[in-house]
């Protein structure tokens, strides 16, 4: 399980280096021959008069351009030797992180009533020291990674003003703003925000093995819940403190909710459910999943989610369409606390930018009156096979 920051500096690290710096630098100084050809042609134009004159002059400024083109590919040039040097930086951060990883034999002396010594941390004997631990050692990666970030960042938003100075165009730096993506149809989220249902079809979930242990010691009490398959065998890849701040997120997700979006009047008892408050629910739930585990294991596990046998599309589509815009939020804020995502959620919903079901049964923006939303046509079907597929095991660390 790596976080956010992590999640960052491993994209960061795994980018593509491009070698194009040495055919740039060919280039230019093939541009330096040529100009040197023009400046020659310049000072002997090979005749007398006016016309040799103008001929000269334009020669003259063929070779001023020929030499600005050469100190723009050289620039260019020190640009990308630059930014391999910064995603190597990046790989070799990545590989200096500290160490997150609890050794087996920790968890069976544990279980066996007896005391652990940590060098550099202390004595472990019980279910509450084990996860100060854990916590700790995992806060201490992901604040190597956030720092390792933050500085990485600040030399790439340098490189893209020095791009900036090249073509005269704005850059937009790392990590400012979201991608201003046109909104697709409603007809196309609709169709391709579909997953096929969890070929192994739903389970009753509780902890088990060591987190199940470290759960009765603690005096929390988790009862089976309704979920697919493949939710369980994510939850149950998750460390202990993984696992309760995977509870807190649930929960602080419907709390702020309501506060954000208080429940309506809905004769159908589904108040909740496909409108606005639904809609920032799922958005911020997974903002958060992002922020705290990453933005791969957020999308599995939201995905994983909508994997129901027989969840009706508008639904569907609407929950996967909204999760995706809490995921994005997330990763274009990395430095946002969770109060200032759940305003930038918040305004998100407000803005339009998210789906809900209208009175109709169909997708509509979320800038709807909270009147105007409704429910699924139980009867509603969609033509033809899920554009989505539904993720396998082992996507997933």
């Amino acid at each position: 399980m790596t976080g956010q920051f992590e999640r960052l500096l491993e994209g960061i690290s795994s980018a593509p280096r491009y070698n194009v710096h040495s055919a740039f630098d060919s280039t230019a100084r093939t541009l330096d021959k040529t100009e040197q050809t023009w400046k020659d042609a310049s000072a002997r134009p090979g005749w007398q008069g006016v016309s040799a004159q103008a001929a000269s002059n334009q020669f003259t400024r063929h070779s001023s351009n020929i030499a600005i083109n050469a100190r723009i590919l050289r620039s260019a040039r020190d640009i990308i030797v630059e930014a391999n040097a910064i995603l190597d930086d990046a790989a070799t951060k990545l590989s200096e992180l500290p160490d997150a990883t609890i050794d087996e034999r920790i968890k069976t002396n544990l279980q066996s009533g007896l005391s652990v010594l940590i060098p550099g941390f202390g004595t472990i004997s019980n279910a509450f020291e084990f996860m100060t631990f854990g916590r700790e050692l995992t806060g201490r990666r992901e604040s190597a990674a956030k720092e390792a970030y933050r500085n990485i960042e600040n030399k790439l938003n340098n490189l893209a003003y020095e791009l900036t100075g090249l073509n005269g165009n704005a850059i937009v730096t790392v990590g400012n703003s979201q991608d201003p993506k046109k909104k697709p149809s409603l007809e196309d989220i609709l169709k391709e925000y579909q997953v096929r249902d969890d070929p192994d079809g739903m389970i009753k979930w509780t902890p088990s093995g060591f987190n199940a242990w470290i759960a009765d010691r603690l005096g929390e009490k988790i009862d089976p819940q309704d979920m697919t398959s493949f939710e369980g065998f994510l939850l149950d890849g998750l460390r202990p403190w993984d696992l309760k701040d995977f509870r807190d997120i649930h929960d602080n997700a419907f709390s702020e909710a309501t506060s954000k979006f208080p429940l309506r009047s809905d004769p159908t008892g589904l108040a909740g459910n496909d409108d606005h408050t639904d809609a920032f629910r799922h958005a911020y739930w997974n903002a958060l999943m992002t922020k705290r585990y990453g933005i791969e294991w957020a999308s599995t596990y939201a995905t994983a989610h909508e994997g129901i046998p027989g969840n009706q599309a508008p639904r569907e589509a609407m929950d996967l369409y909204n999760n995706q815009i809490g995921r994005d939020i997330a990763t274009a804020n990395p430095w946002a606390s969770e109060e200032e995502l759940a305003r930038k959620v918040q305004e998100a919903v407000s803005r339009g930018d998210m789906v809900v079901v209208t009175k109709d049964g169909k997708l509509g923006w979320s800038d709807l009156g909270i009147n105007d939303v409704g429910h699924p046509d139980e009867n509603f079907t969609l033509d033809g096979n899920p554009a989505g597929k539904f993720l396998q095991r082992g996507t997933t660390s």
